[in-house]
């Protein structure tokens, strides 16, 4: 669907897509969805199920292998949850490959373990121009206020609103790499290093699994204790940057929306407010602001389960109800 959209969409005119407030109960939409063979009143609804769809499409695990040292348990639970995700790809989602599940993900870390980020080998110009488009549809979004619920890490929309980087961003979407640079400096001298650090070179592991140099001929210069420091800095930077040129495609295509000003005015935080949605689901909000009808009132003993129900429900549960109740 993405692709699709991305084709049919590719060359319009922009300011299309910036649609002024309409009065009344019309829904705020920059442009109309019709799904082959199925009947649906109205736009908000199947406007709300595009963006759905396109998260669902991105947001796909791709890679079954884990190349992790974590200890059995998690790894197996790991890889179970990646299976799954990787089965439904095969069972007709198309994979676009432009996100990829976080290091975190795949090993089962508690930290950052339903994360996605941007897939830093996809850098040519057809995959930045797909980029861009994501961007644009994060751009209406904002404009229109709906969802595109993909779960970016922080690095992510620190990135597009030009805020400082450090290295929990990174620890986000792969504790393990933090970890092992960690304990390369606390090693107290040279026997301990290499006790530890053998056969390393000045190379890092991308979030997609791709090694890189960290200097020229770094897959040939050897990681030792007298450099390690060095190798620290570069290793780190080079995660923090990993994904810069999607970034920036992402950003550029939200500004062809939304004013270029807006971005430099908000948090990160905020940002991914408006475009993933909120993340904490207030019960006790929801229970003032129901309406109910058919006879109910809020004394029945129905409607209390209802909400012992949703009580129980974890964050992400009570997202997918939101959703559900919303047609997304």
């Amino acid at each position: 669907m993405f692709t699709q959209a991305y084709e049919q969409m590719r060359d319009i005119d922009l300011g299309a897509l910036r649609p002024s407030q309409p009065g009344g109960t019309a829904p705020h939409i920059s442009f109309e969805i019709y799904f082959k063979n199925e009947d649906v009143e109205g736009m908000g609804g199947p406007y709300r199920q595009f963006f759905s769809d396109i998260a669902q499409e991105l947001q796909v695990v791709q890679s079954k292998s884990i190349n992790d040292d974590d200890e059995d348990k998690e790894e197996g639970e790991a890889e179970n949850n990646n299976e799954a995700q990787a089965g439904d790809a095969e069972d007709g989602k198309q994979y676009i490959g432009l996100l990829c599940a976080s290091k975190n993900m795949l090993r089962g870390s508690d930290k950052g373990k339903d994360k996605f980020t941007l897939n830093p080998s996809k850098s040519g110009s057809n995959e930045l121009s797909l980029f861009n488009f994501l961007g644009v549809l994060m751009g209406v979004c904002i404009r229109t206020s709906t969802n595109l619920s993909i779960n970016l890490p922080s690095l992510f929309w620190k990135q597009l609103v030009g805020q400082r980087l450090a290295y929990e961003d990174i620890e986000e979407l792969d504790d393990g790499i933090i970890e092992q640079l960690r304990e390369m400096l606390e090693c107290a001298d040279e026997e301990e290093f290499t006790h530890k650090f053998t056969d390393r070179y000045f190379t890092v592991e991308l979030s997609d699994s791709t090694e890189v140099e960290l200097v020229e001929g770094g897959a040939k210069k050897e990681l030792t204790f007298a450099n390690r420091v060095d190798y620290v800095r570069k290793a780190l930077y080079s995660r923090l940057t990993e994904s810069v040129r999607q970034c920036e495609a992402i950003k550029a295509g939200i500004n062809q929306v939304i004013p270029e000003a807006l971005l430099n005015i908000v948090s990160s935080s905020e940002l991914e407010e408006w475009i993933f949605g909120k993340k904490f689901i207030d019960i006790e909000l929801l229970k003032r602001h129901t309406k109910y009808s058919n006879g109910y009132v809020e004394g029945d003993k129905e409607i209390r389960w209802f909400w012992e129900i949703l009580h129980e429900f974890s964050q992400e549960e009570r997202r997918k109800f939101i959703r559900f109740c919303y047609a997304q």
